[in-house]
């Protein structure tokens, strides 16, 4: 089985405090002419919050406003816990057996 890069890695901790940071991380993949999907990487994601949630929810509305589709590598288990609390698995393409 071969490797897929991601096109993103998620920080550690993504919040409040660098929410702005991961918006400006996450606009050039919104770019026209990109791969029909994205795959972000939420392996190392210890913590994250509401607000960096809702701006991933709103990348991931704005990739199937494109006809794109948005892929996971290996989300952490605080990262799914986080996503399922708030709502948004569906938003976010993550299923409930994805968490560990």
């Amino acid at each position: 089985m071969t490797a897929t890069k991601s096109d993103l890695v998620l920080e550690n901790q993504e919040d409040v405090r660098n929410v702005q940071l991961l918006k400006e991380r996450l606009a050039p993949l919104l770019g026209k002419g990109r791969r029909r999907k994205v795959r972000l990487d939420a392996a190392a994601v210890e913590r994250v919050d509401a607000s960096a949630l809702q701006l991933l929810a709103a990348f991931a509305l704005a990739l199937q406003s494109q006809k794109r589709e948005l892929e996971w590598h290996e989300p952490s288990p605080a990262f799914v816990r986080a996503v399922h609390g708030l709502g948004l698995g569906s938003t976010l393409g993550l299923l409930a057996d994805v968490a560990r």
